[in-house]
């Protein structure tokens, strides 16, 4: 099932339980596409810009119970410079703006409740339309092995495909602070990452592997069909502190690969391989900088 990563991925995306703002901006150096037999089909780049906003709304703590209600405004504009052949199966553009509603609250003993509920545009600026908002929706039941350590499963539900569908959901979360404090998450992606404070205003950052993408709704003969792109990612972060809640960073690293994949919006799709179009583009540079606020 070439879609089900894509699709978690955009589910996950919904439940954002930390209190942060960010806005940053990266480039996607110039590299090869190749199809599914790997013959090459053209070359482009992308250059994306993101601003996630995330607010508390209700906060409630103690030694036994916990119960967080957080609203989450997310928006990405894409930009991809493409050559020969992949303009046919790539949009220029892509928006994707969400707005979400989370809570996350205890249950007894080890156990606790994430929920979200939203909706989105993803669609190329030109080709925003009804058909092009997404809902989204999703429940997890997290368990806490340890302090520091949770796991969890439940569903995921989306209209990417036409009529609402259900999705099964991992969750995975484990901390560790010290010297070298390292962050493993499965909660909005992918994401294995170690740091460094330097100094009191300034750490240095690694990421093993990002895992995100971005979706479209996009025309395509006269039909609604669903583009789809997932990132997989590394690189190296230096930031520098301002203040006790705000950093300003820069990141350098590389995009490993890069898929594009368009189908039709039809349930049965989503199990045949035939009526994809299928691409991915090979390893480039990746530079990015912004600015993120804790609060």
């Amino acid at each position: 099932m070439k879609y089900a990563l894509t699709i978690s991925l955009c589910l996950m995306t919904s439940i954002v339980m930390r209190a942060q703002n960010e806005v940053k901006t990266e480039y996607l150096f110039k590299s090869d596409l190749y199809d599914d037999d790997d013959q090459k089909r053209g070359e482009g780049d992308m250059h994306r810009t993101q601003l996630r906003l995330t607010l508390p709304l209700s906060v409630c703590k103690s030694d036994t119970f916990v119960n967080i209600w957080t609203v989450s405004l997310n928006g990405a504009l894409a930009e991809m410079n493409n050559s020969s052949d992949t303009v046919t199966g790539i949009p220029d553009e892509t928006v994707n703006m969400s707005a979400n509603v989370s809570n996350m609250r205890t249950l007894k003993g080890r156990w606790g409740m994430l929920t979200s509920i939203g909706r989105g545009i993803y669609a190329p600026p030109s080709e925003v339309s009804a058909s092009s908002i997404l809902i989204n929706a999703a429940i997890i039941l997290r368990y806490k092995i340890r302090d520091n350590i949770y796991i969890g499963f439940g569903g995921g539900l989306t209209n990417m495909y036409g009529i609402p569908l259900i999705m099964p959901m991992g969750y995975f979360s484990y901390r560790k602070n010290g010297d070298i404090s390292v962050e493993i998450d499965m909660i909005n992606s992918l994401r294995i990452s170690a740091w460094k404070r330097i100094c009191p205003i300034f750490r240095v950052e690694l990421t093993a592997i990002k895992m995100d993408g971005l979706s479209s709704v996009v025309k395509a003969g006269g039909h609604s069909r669903l583009y789809s792109s997932t990132m997989i990612s590394s690189g190296i972060k230096p930031a520098l502190m301002l203040g006790k809640t705000a950093e300003l960073w820069i990141e350098a690293g590389g995009v490993w690969r890069r898929s594009s994949r368009q189908s039709d919006r039809k349930i049965e799709n989503m199990f045949s391989y035939s009526s994809h179009d299928d691409k991915h583009f090979g390893p480039t540079l990746r530079l990015s900088t912004g600015i993120s606020m804790r609060l």
